[in-house]
C-alpha cells in the first residue's frame, strides 16, 4: 500500500486551509483523500490527543492534518484501511478500533 503522505509546511498548503483556525503546536502534515477514512482520522484524532488538540480539513482531495506528532507506520495503515472493523494499538491508549 503507497502513502501520499506529506510532511508539508503551511507555506505550500493552500491559502483557504492556511488561514483557518490551526493548533498552534505540533506537526502539520497532508494525505491524499482517497488514502484515508475520515471516520477513522477522526477517531484517531480525538481519541489520541483529545478534543480540540488535533485537527483536519478536507480541502481540494486533501486531507490537511495538525496534530501533536504524525501517526506511527501501524496506525497509518489502520487509517489508510479500508476495513471498517480493523483496529490498531496506540501506545499509551490501548486499542483503537469504529466497532
Amino acid at each position: 500500500m503507497s502513502s501520499s503522505a506529506s510532511l508539508s509546511s503551511t507555506s505550500t498548503w493552500p491559502s483557504i486551509v492556511n488561514e483557518l483556525d490551526w493548533p498552534a503546536s505540533g506537526v502539520r502534515f497532508h494525505y491524499e483523500d482517497r488514502y484515508l477514512s475520515p471516520d477513522k482520522l477522526s477517531l484517531w484524532l480525538r481519541t489520541v490527543f483529545g478534543p480540540g488538540v488535533g485537527k483536519y480539513v478536507i480541502y481540494n482531495s486533501h486531507y490537511y492534518v495538525a496534530a501533536p506528532r504524525k501517526p506511527t507506520k501501524k496506525e497509518l495503515q489502520w487509517l489508510m484501511d479500508p476495513d471498517r472493523r480493523g483496529g490498531v494499538d496506540v501506545p499509551g491508549v490501548g486499542y483503537l478500533s469504529l466497532v
